[in-house]
């Protein structure tokens, strides 16, 4: 397996060439045992602490180990929460401080807890500010009441992190166990092998140690934290593009028609190569977004929002040529490339699609496009 490692992240290359030959080792050897995977990634590994700072039991890495780690994650079919986990749920932690930061923030470096971000409602698409759960003040605390939808990772954490307004102050990021009074999941399995959960808060009570960052300064953060999951989600799909091009690849070129192998028919080749091409550029862009992560607000949406929209584009394309490519062995089970198939479906459409980011990249940058633009005028600003 050919190493990707990214450039114009500070990061050390050597460290991430380790780091990525841990991550594919454990992958590969415990892909079907998802127990035994997350020991070894978590505890004799330490992923869950790899961004975390060295004074809170982590490694003390950046960007580039995120992009590390998420880029051989998606070259696997086994799902692992580090998303919801170690990106999300302690990226929060990490960005608000506080009392919950302070205890979980070594458990988390340690393996021993996960956590999980909690900030969709219902029939409130990809909107990031909180609007139906209220967390109401108390003489305790805060009392909380609603609905959150789409909660990756909730079956396994130990810890939920999520979003309610606090009347007349705004939002706030509160951070509670899972097993807490009053808090219901309904889990479900994602389309990817995932598995993901609708919250119900029914006068959940917390006090103000359970408050993330400061109370009604919490969007911020939450806009933040959904770029840094954007960017990483795009690391993730670059990983599942360039396995699917591999896959393919080594298919058309032991199977055979009309006596020749398929990739030596030229309008296959064509085909392969656009495939390459379209990972690549995505790449490049995702990146560029990890790059800009600590840009002012409008540059980090514009770089994360143009990387995305590339990658969902990229995804689709690749995906179904894959398929394509292996014929209709490509839509079972029982081959890989299926399995990728739907994860990549899923990493197009999380965190939002191609055409939620091509408007969001408009108004991150109203200087340069027309609002009307076709979106294969943005296409070219994106990556020309």
């Amino acid at each position: 397996m050919e190493r990707h490692l990214p450039f114009g992240l500070k990061s050390d290359q050597d460290t991430l060439s380790l780091l990525f030959d841990a991550v594919t080792g454990a992958l590969r050897d415990h892909e079907e045992s998802p127990e035994m995977l997350r020991q070894i990634l978590w505890r004799e590994i330490g992923i869950g602490g790899a961004t975390i700072a060295e004074a809170q039991g982590g490694i003390g890495g950046s960007a580039g180990e995120t992009w590390v780690i998420m880029e051989a994650l998606g070259r696997s079919v086994a799902w692992t929460p580090y998303l919801p986990s170690s990106v999300l749920g302690a990226g929060a932690l990490k960005l608000g401080g506080g009392p919950m930061a302070d205890a979980l923030l070594p458990r988390i470096s340690a393996g021993e807890v996960l956590t999980c971000l909690a900030y969709l409602e219902p029939a409130r698409r990809n909107a990031a500010d909180p609007v139906t759960t209220i967390a109401v003040p108390s003489p305790d605390g805060f009392v909380v009441n609603g609905t959150k939808v789409g909660v990756l990772g909730v079956g396994l954490a130990d810890y939920m992190v999520f979003s309610a307004i606090v009347p007349d102050l705004g939002t706030t990021l509160f951070c509670i166990e899972t097993s807490r009074p009053g808090l219901e999941a309904a889990s479900y399995a994602t389309l990817d092998g995932g598995e993901a959960a609708d919250i119900d808060l029914r006068d959940v009570q917390v006090t103000s140690d359970h408050v993330i960052g400061p109370v009604g300064g919490g969007q911020p953060m939450l806009d933040r934290l959904i770029d840094e999951g954007t960017a990483a989600l795009c690391a993730a799909a670059c990983g599942t593009m360039r396995t699917m091009i591999e896959q393919t690849v080594a298919y058309c070129s032991q199977r055979q028609q009309f006596g020749k192998a398929l990739v030596d028919f030229q309008v296959l080749r064509h085909r392969l190569v656009d495939m390459h091409i379209a990972a690549e550029q995505a790449a490049s862009l995702s990146q560029l977004a990890f790059a800009k992560l600590d840009a002012p607000e409008a540059e980090r949406q514009e770089a994360v929002s143009g990387a995305k929209y590339l990658v969902a584009e990229a995804c689709r394309m690749v995906s179904q040529g894959a398929v394509q490519l292996h014929g209709g062995i490509g839509t079972t089970e029982e081959l890989a490339i299926g399995r990728f198939f739907k994860r990549a479906l899923m990493l197009e459409h999380l965190f939002g699609g191609a055409s939620y980011h091509l408007d969001r990249y408009r108004l991150a940058q109203p200087w340069a496009l027309d609002h009307d633009a076709p979106a294969q005028e943005v296409a070219e600003v994106v990556c020309p």
